[in-house]
């Protein structure tokens, strides 16, 4: 570097040799030549042992050589001699992380930031040692503010999207996703992640499709072709679905989450036991498995097996995907001992139609000498509201005090002993209100009897592909001399097909208004949705459209159900054929009007 003996070189003298020793070093560390970035940074040291650019090359020297020890002691040294420069903390930080101690990763990392707040490098690795540590809300805040900095980021895009899937914002976290997978420095799991949010999205070709184009490249990939599969089974290409899910098995045999798929499309293609043998097998991999278990109880419950049934379908409440709907709502848990005296909070989960259809069962606790409280959907709290004089409806910004228990809706018929079919009744429990004089006009203006018709349901159900059809197959149905149709489909246009059936969408706000319209009518034909149910706790006759792998609720075979007597269950013959089913409800009706 220099003929002159250290001591007799002036500042600037020595700051321009470091800095050239700095760039050689550099240079050859770049290239490789460990060898050669040793020579200069170890004369370095020898001229001056404290300098930090020196020891901190030679840390970088024996990290290139993986002498980790060593390479800790210099930049550990580094560190003291220079407080205030991130290089050496940023070095010793990651080298931290790498070998999990995430305590002292988190401190060196921190003041790596603290000096270079725009090094994104050395946040996204503070970002993950939070992250690896269980403190996830910082490494958030740091991964945010990453794109604060650099909208652009792929890795932070990526992890942020993911967070915003989890938390079902699902198009912010598309549009992250998208901004990950198409940088050149896209993380390898920026495409299934996207490819995942459009399967939640129920954008379900385009899932499909990205799906497909990772196993292009990675033919191998499990998560994919899982994926894939599920893509395909909601949009009804079963045998396609079952060769991805069986490949997936094949391939990684101890994967619950390919075995659980397997076993769902054996469910919807009608193989009820090996459905239940791909649960059990799940099971038997992993005995925690809240998605096998869920789907267990669902094959049980439909089978008539209600006392596994009930038992296994309280795992829905561990699964990750689980929302509970009522915030701030915590209190010890019903296990179906003594009521007397005792207040109970029930709540409602899942949709309209399973808070109408379980909540006959809460009539039971006030006779075991409860006292109720019902929370429920604000679009139901009206139909409720005259439901039980020892029931009261509580809504979502109510106040609660002097409760000593919780119970889930859906959780009633377990706790309640309810192990067969058999145990229920069907007669009706809601009263409609009487409806207002706008819609008694509508419907008394035209002659003939009134059929309420209703061809889907919620598209986000996760199972709305196989239980809804389009308007066109219901034309049929409008040429039937002697009946007037009413559209029981609120909330969109109705479509041309069936522009002259009577519409009630302007005098309908709530659940107690579709109450006092379907009250009014004389049938009501729907496919399986609230509808049903809303018509069968009234007591309203009612033919409901059941796809041939149904819902667990309508089992399997009867044209009745348990649950209401006024409900006709018309079944789907084969997988898809809705046609037939119309048919049949064409012929039945025009009998009923043209006998």
């Amino acid at each position: 570097m220099s003929d002159t003996p250290p001591n007799q070189l002036n500042a600037a003298e020595i700051t321009d040799i470091i800095h050239r020793a700095q760039r050689v070093g550099n240079e050859a560390l770049e290239t490789g030549d460990l060898t050669g970035a040793e020579t200069v940074f170890s004369e370095l040291v020898n001229m001056w042992p404290n300098n930090p650019i020196g020891l901190n090359g030679m840390g970088r020297v024996a990290l290139g050589r993986n002498d980790l020890g060593r390479a800790e002691k210099m930049f550990r040294d580094a560190t003291r001699q220079a407080t205030d420069w991130s290089e050496p903390h940023s070095h010793l930080g990651n080298l931290y992380l790498s070998q999990g101690r995430y305590h002292r990763a988190i401190k060196n990392l921190e003041k790596a930031v603290f000096v270079t707040p725009t090094n994104t490098h050395d946040r996204y690795a503070l970002a993950s040692a939070y992250h690896r540590s269980g403190q996830f809300a910082a490494g958030e805040t740091q991964l945010r503010a990453i794109l604060e900095i650099d909208p652009a980021h792929a890795a932070a895009c990526n992890d942020i999207g993911s967070i915003e899937a989890l938390r079902n914002n699902l198009k912010h976290a598309e549009v992250l996703l998208r901004r990950a997978a198409s940088s050149p420095d896209a993380p390898p799991s920026s495409q299934l992640n996207l490819a995942r949010v459009l399967l939640l999205m129920k954008r379900l070709p385009e899932s499909a499709a990205l799906f497909s184009k990772i196993l292009e490249t990675a033919p191998d990939n499990i998560e994919a072709m899982i994926g894939l599969a599920s893509a395909e089974r909601q949009q009804n290409k079963l045998e396609d679905a079952l060769l991805n899910a069986e490949r997936a098995v094949s391939l990684s045999p101890q994967n619950t989450e390919a075995i659980n798929a397997t076993g769902n499309i054996y469910r919807e293609l009608a193989k009820y036991q090996e459905a239940t043998d791909a649960f059990h097998s799940a099971l038997e991999i992993d005995p925690n498995n809240a998605s096998a278990r869920v789907n267990l109880a669902m094959l049980q419950l439909l089978q008539g097996d209600w006392r596994s049934g009930w038992s296994n379908y309280e795992a829905r409440l561990k699964k990750s995907d689980f929302q509970m709907p009522w915030g701030g709502i915590n209190f010890p848990v019903w296990h179906g001992e003594p009521l007397e005296g005792r207040t109970i909070i029930v709540l409602s989960e899942q949709g309209f139609g399973d808070s109408i259809q379980f909540a006959r069962f809460l009539p039971r606790l006030t006779s075991m000498g409860a006292k109720v409280l019902f929370a429920v959907q604000p679009e139901l709290a009206g139909l409720f509201k005259p439901f039980h004089p020892d029931i009261s409806i509580i809504a979502p910004d109510q106040s609660i005090s002097g409760v000593e228990l919780q119970a889930m809706l859906i959780n009633l018929p377990g706790l309640l002993g309810l192990n067969s079919p058999t145990d229920i009744g069907g007669a009706p429990y809601l009263t409609a209100p009487a409806p207002s004089d706008a819609i008694r006009r509508r419907l008394d203006a035209r002659p003939g009897m009134k059929v309420g018709i209703n061809w889907r349901g919620n598209p986000a159900h996760k199972e709305d592909v196989k239980r809804s059809m389009t308007a066109d197959k219901l034309e049929a149905l409008a040429d039937i001399p002697g009946i007037e149709l009413v559209n029981l489909c609120f909330g969109e246009p109705l479509p041309d097909c069936l522009s002259g059936i009577m519409d009630f969408s302007d005098l309908v706000s709530d659940f107690a208004d579709s109450a006092a319209l379907v009250a009014s009518l004389d049938l009501v034909i729907s496919v399986d949705t609230a509808v049903v149910h809303l018509a069968g706790a009234l007591g309203i006759p009612c033919w409901a459209m059941i796809s041939q792998v149904p819902d667990w609720r309508w089992q399997l075979g009867k044209d009745t159900t348990c649950w209401y007597d006024s409900v006709r269950l018309f079944r789907q013959p084969a997988r898809n054929d809705w046609e037939t089913v119309i048919k049949r409800i064409a012929v039945e009706l025009d009998g009923v009007v043209n006998p």
